[in-house]
């Protein structure tokens, strides 16, 4: 029998999603590592950290479609796991607000956002500043996410973008935006997602 589109598209997105996994993993324990070299106090925390969002992954994430205020969860626990790692060098401006107890969204579309903002805006030689903004009314989610570029040891692939970049498109094709800005000293994501 042959696949329908929406059979591929479920393929798809499912292959897109799985290479979410282990490029978040091997960036967050590249943090922990850098934690342990210093025998960090935080060391401990981290790893409990990363066991709770590794739960995540392997339990709610999995699902087509998750609540949004446990998605939101997941997005806050993950920003306070990489903030272990992070000086006074750098700022972390957070907001997150949920008018909307009763939507849902499929899973870890937000983060890989979010991650690229902390592995390229972070230099603890350097003062910088991330900005987060996630807000939903009603229908519409915003998240603008905004990184100073400051120099990295970092080697730039972008596979985490360009993976979230077709699952929004598979996922919520003509119901989102998707902005970036890459200009000479930030760097700016503004996507909108209409839920339902």
């Amino acid at each position: 029998m042959p696949q329908t589109n929406s059979t591929i598209d479920k393929i798809q997105v499912s292959l897109l999603k799985e290479q979410l996994h282990p490029h978040f993993l091997f960036n967050t324990l590249n943090g922990l590592y850098a934690l342990a070299i210093k025998k960090s106090d935080k060391t401990a925390t981290g790893i409990a950290q990363l066991a709770d969002l590794m739960r995540y992954l392997m339990g709610e994430g999995q699902a087509p479609e998750v609540s949004l205020p446990i998605e939101l969860d997941y997005v806050a626990n993950y920003i306070a796991l990489q903030q272990l790692r992070l000086t006074a060098q750098t700022e972390v401006r957070l907001s997150i607000a949920d008018q909307t107890m009763n939507q849902t969204i499929a899973p870890l579309l937000l983060t890989p956002f979010i991650e690229n903002a902390f592995k390229y805006g972070v230099n603890n030689d350097i003062f910088s500043v991330i900005s987060i903004k996630i807000a939903c009314e009603l229908t519409q989610l915003n998240l603008w996410v905004q990184n100073n570029k400051v120099a990295t040891d970092v080697i730039s692939h972008k596979i985490g973008l360009a993976t979230t970049q077709k699952r929004l498109q598979l996922l919520y094709p003509n119901r989102h935006t998707l902005n970036i800005f890459d200009e000479p000293t930030t760097y700016t994501v503004d996507l909108a997602i209409r839920l339902k």
